[in-house]
């Protein structure tokens, strides 16, 4: 019996994206069975793939510790409760289908034994029955000789579910794991899923959720109280609970911007460093119990008690745990930036308000995307690209930086990082002479400059990709620059549903 796996589950054991999956199947290369995959498939296609620490495990560690070197994280096995329940299940499981073999192998032996005595009848019903039993002896034979080519894909597998339990989400059939003893409500965060979430320590009960099969343990005490339905239904605190089993759970997920209410915390400077003479890197640690939700591509007003306030784009994924990232461009007039560049120390206290924009990921796309960062418009471009990592979903991901000429791409380690950590992932950094319009009024002359000073960008696009209308577009930068984009790519066919552009600076594009 084929050993058939999720897309996800599949994606982790081979070490490659969800994504990079999608495409083999688009292409024809890889056939789907009611959207699961064959474990010989895959095999085939990767026939490299080796114990789990060279895979899925490994790779995804690598992007974490190398690529998003800012993030850490416990890593641990499960407790021993946990373990001894999923070794248990595991357990249960081969027994069955022993059993199971058994059953079939006492049937099989049965009729091998009826066919080479089938009792009376004529010469051409012998004749029959005599090739039916060699062929079975021959296809037993064969069984009992030969390795299944599965196998150690097989091993892999069992190793992935003690270790972590895979979870379902209906409606939207997202997956992800629960790793070691994290709560099921962190582990999707983790993995780029929007959940609704409040408290996250069990007094709220936003983050309530139907266990429609599995089995939960709680990890931390709640006050919270269910209604008799809700118990007698199955629902639990996702933040105050782990996974022991493989589960299936109905939950809702944010989709849109608008789904996310106004929100408020209080936050440290965690980080405060020079990426270039002009630009700063601030990262802002949130408190234990609170987490400010947003989705990638969003901003977040920042205002200091000495400092004033701005809006800014975050730089960091929504699926980072506790750390806020933005990265500051020196500026003239602004006062929270300059306080930052000039007096800001790592401790002080930061007020976070938002979140604000409609710069996201289209929800549930089946396109390849396209990110184009120019200048200082890296900044809502990382956290974009960070939570396209964490989904997994798209086909393939390309990064084009952009920056003025004798600017700098101030993160080009991590861009390579990316590059060099996923197969899916292709990075072009590039320069030009651009217009810059830092205030007053955008005039058409000024548009016009642009899109000629951004021809450059358009032909390598063209040459790389001749039919963009195949992608999702997300472009962000000045304003100008946004503008001089939003056009060309309306010159070039690209459909306007396509394409995200964001405005960054005070100029309103």
């Amino acid at each position: 019996m084929p050993q058939l796996l999720t897309l996800t589950r599949a994606a982790r054991l081979i070490g490659v994206q969800r994504g990079a999956l999608q495409k083999k199947i688009r292409d024809g290369e890889l056939e789907t069975f009611e959207g699961m995959v064959e474990a010989g498939d895959l095999l085939r296609l990767y026939p490299k793939t080796s114990i789990p620490s060279d895979t899925a495990l490994a790779r995804l560690d690598k992007i974490k510790d190398d690529a998003y070197s800012q993030r850490v994280r416990e890593r641990a096995l499960p407790s021993a409760e946990i373990l001894w329940a999923r070794l248990n299940r595991i357990a249960h499981e081969q027994e069955t289908t022993k059993a199971l073999l058994d059953q079939y192998r006492r049937i099989f032996d049965e009729l091998g034994k009826r066919l080479e005595n089938p009792g009376n009848g004529s010469v051409g019903d012998r004749s029959i029955t005599d090739s039916l039993a060699q062929w079975l002896r021959m296809e037993l034979a064969k069984c009992a000789s030969t390795t299944e080519s599965p196998r150690t894909l097989s091993l892999e597998d069992s190793f992935l579910r003690i270790i972590a339990a895979h979870v379902y989400i209906d409606p939207s059939r997202h997956e992800f794991f629960v790793d070691g003893n994290d709560d099921i409500l962190n582990a999707a965060m983790r993995s780029g899923l929007a959940l609704h979430y409040g408290c996250r320590d069990g007094h709220c009960g936003l983050c309530k959720a139907r266990i429609l099969s599995g089995q939960i343990k709680p990890i931390r005490p709640t006050n919270y109280k269910f209604s008799d339905e809700e118990r007698e239904l199955g629902y639990a605190l996702l933040c105050c609970n782990t996974a022991i089993t493989d589960l299936q759970v109905e939950v809702s997920e944010t989709a849109l911007p608008q789904d996310i209410p106004q929100q408020q915390i209080n936050t440290v400077v965690k980080t405060r460093a020079l990426l270039t003479p002009d630009m700063m890197l601030l990262q802002l640690q949130m408190p234990p119990s609170e987490r400010i939700r947003f989705l990638a591509g969003q901003s977040l007003s920042l205002q200091h008690v000495l400092g004033g306030a701005v809006t800014v784009p975050v730089a960091s994924c929504p699926c980072d745990e506790s750390t806020l990232e933005f990265h500051l461009a020196r500026p003239t007039t602004d006062g929270f930036v300059r306080y930052a560049f000039e007096h800001l120390a790592v401790a002080d206290k930061v007020k976070v308000t938002g979140p604000l924009g409609n710069f996201v990921l289209k929800p549930n796309s089946p396109n390849p995307i396209i990110f184009i960062a120019i200048d200082i418009g890296f900044a809502p471009i990382k956290s974009l690209v960070e939570h396209a990592m964490a989904l997994g979903v798209a086909e393939s991901v390309h990064l084009y930086w952009l920056v003025h000429e004798g600017g700098k791409h101030y993160m080009h380690n991590l861009c390579r990082a990316w590059s060099d950590a996923l197969d899916n992932f292709r990075y072009t950094p590039l320069t030009a002479i651009l217009e810059h319009h830092p205030s007053g009024r955008i005039l058409p002359s000024h548009i016009r400059r642009q899109e000629d000073r951004l021809r450059g960008l358009i032909d390598q696009l063209r040459s790389d990709h001749p039919d963009l209308a195949e992608f999702d577009v997300y472009a962000a930068g000045p304003a100008l620059a946004a503008i001089a984009i939003r056009n060309l790519m309306a010159a070039e066919g690209l459909p306007k549903a396509q394409l995200a552009v964001e405005s960054i600076g005070p100029e309103n594009a």
